[in-house]
């Protein structure tokens, strides 16, 4: 079955990108940081203090030097990853969290030990591809330290191909040293990092020079937007895709003007805000119109696109959670996302992972890719077997007995006993999630880390 929605023409389209190019132009955007204002003037742009007016020529040279795919190596050759299209959507857990939903359903500040369980996690599932360096900040007296333990945890507990961390300039550099020794790479692409303009119409110092380094070490990153709409965007839908795209846009130039050719992609997470607390709200059906229309814009260009996954603001997994995560990631699959991230286990606006709900999300994956599958098994021979069994049952036929293990989805977490048996047994599906919770953890084997890459880690991180 063939998913694709659109939530503007071909028209509008090309009018946000003549919006877009008439705010940068003419009232231009806040760059916090030296070198990229700089770098503008150098290339033509005005500048006024740290205002930078980019011109449409600018853009639109920039624009045609992003390679529209690329592959990402990861320290297992078998899970290198190609992004963008004609690719499959590659999904990738939650970043930036600071809290975990443990089993008892407590919200309580993570440990080391929950990140390491979750790239465990990451390692032995079938829908997670990327292992995540920041999927949750641990609590640490020193915040810094603990930003090579995530890096370190990150390569040790799961093969797959790196997210690393962008939070500062000597981070950054830091992160892309310890995945080329972790990949053996000498060239190519072997780390992503993701950076986020500072929504209303500005940049950092931080995220620039991340996007600088990562430009120059020729390594690719998400360039995203995360705006609340009606805070930090403009309240109506396409206000607000016109600031977003005009601040993702700024970055992606930015990375061409340090490296043409540099691999960036379009990211776009913003949602809206609730307006009766001015919270974000990442679980409002609203979030998919934006990354919706996103996309579209993100095809425009010919960049691969990133956006959210599972997302929602449940506070536990409850008929909440699986409603607002069920929509996001139908609308994920449905775009065509390159790159998901948060697809696994995000609670409360990004604040909370839950071993839980991590569980439910990969389910609910599970059922979207039953949905894409497209039914071509219409042989002549169809009508033969249904005439030959006429009005008697299927149960003892050849084909039933041949095919009944993997003819149909069938669900880890959902319940499909009578009720009698169901009340017997006991088991909602909390406790379900919290056995496949366990028994993952339990049966989880270290992948291998060779002993040189490792001495030569360490060997990195006493000198960092």
């Amino acid at each position: 079955m063939k998913l694709a929605v659109e939530a503007i023409s071909k028209e509008n389209v090309e009018k946000i990108h003549d919006l877009t190019i008439g705010l940068l132009e003419k009232h231009g955007i806040t760059m916090d940081n030296e070198h990229a204002i700089k770098t503008f003037k150098k290339n033509g742009a005005r500048i006024e203090n740290n205002r930078v007016f980019i011109p449409r020529s600018m853009i639109e040279a920039s624009l045609q030097s992003i390679p529209s795919e690329f592959e990402l190596k990861a320290r297992n050759p078998v899970h290198n990853i190609r992004v963008g299209l004609p690719h499959k959507t590659l999904f990738g857990p939650s970043a930036g969290v600071l809290y975990v939903l443990n089993k008892e359903g407590r919200r309580i500040r993570g440990t080391m030990n929950d990140l390491e369980n979750f790239h465990k996690l990451s390692h032995s599932s079938d829908f997670c591809d990327i292992s995540c360096a920041g999927l949750l900040y641990p609590e640490s007296n020193d915040p810094q330290k603990i930003l090579y333990e995530q890096m370190m945890s990150a390569i040790r507990f799961c093969d797959k191909s790196l997210l690393g961390l962008t939070n500062n300039k000597k981070i950054a550099e830091d992160t892309i040293e310890m995945a080329r020794i972790a990949t053996q790479s000498g060239e190519g692409h072997y780390v992503m990092g993701i950076v986020n303009s500072l929504s209303p119409m500005s940049w950092d110092e931080n995220m620039l020079d991340a996007i600088k380094i990562f430009a120059e070490k020729n390594q690719p990153l998400v360039v995203a937007c995360c705006s609340m709409a009606g805070f930090t965007s403009h309240i109506s839908l396409e206000g607000t895709l016109v600031s977003n795209n005009a601040e993702i846009l700024s970055g992606l130039v930015y990375s061409q003007l340090i490296r043409p050719g540099a691999p960036v992609i379009y990211g776009n997470t913003s949602a809206v805000s609730d307006m009766r607390t001015v919270g974000l709200a990442i679980g409002a059906p609203e979030t998919a119109v934006i990354s919706t229309a996103a996309c579209q814009l993100a095809r425009y260009y010919g960049v691969p696109f990133r956006s959210g996954g599972g997302l929602s603001d449940a506070k536990d997994l409850d008929a909440q959670a699986g409603i607002e995560a069920t929509t996001n990631l139908m609308f994920t699959m449905a775009n065509k996302v390159d790159v998901a991230f948060h697809s696994l286990g995000i609670l409360e606006s990004f604040n909370t992972i839950s071993y839980q709900k991590w569980i439910m999300d990969e389910e609910i994956l599970a059922r979207i890719f039953v949905l894409e599958k497209e039914m071509n098994g219409f042989s002549d021979s169809l009508i033969d077997v249904i005439g030959e069994v006429g009005t008697k049952n299927y149960l003892e036929h050849p084909d039933t007995m041949k095919h009944f293990r993997e003819a149909f989805f069938l669900p880890k977490v959902s319940d499909r006993f009578g009720y009698s048996t169901w009340e017997a047994r006991g088991i909602d599906i909390k406790s379900k999630t919290n056995q496949l919770v366990e028994k993952r953890l339990r049966d989880y084997q270290e992948p291998v880390l060779d002993i040189t890459i490792t001495k030569a880690l360490n060997q990195f991180l006493e000198l960092s």
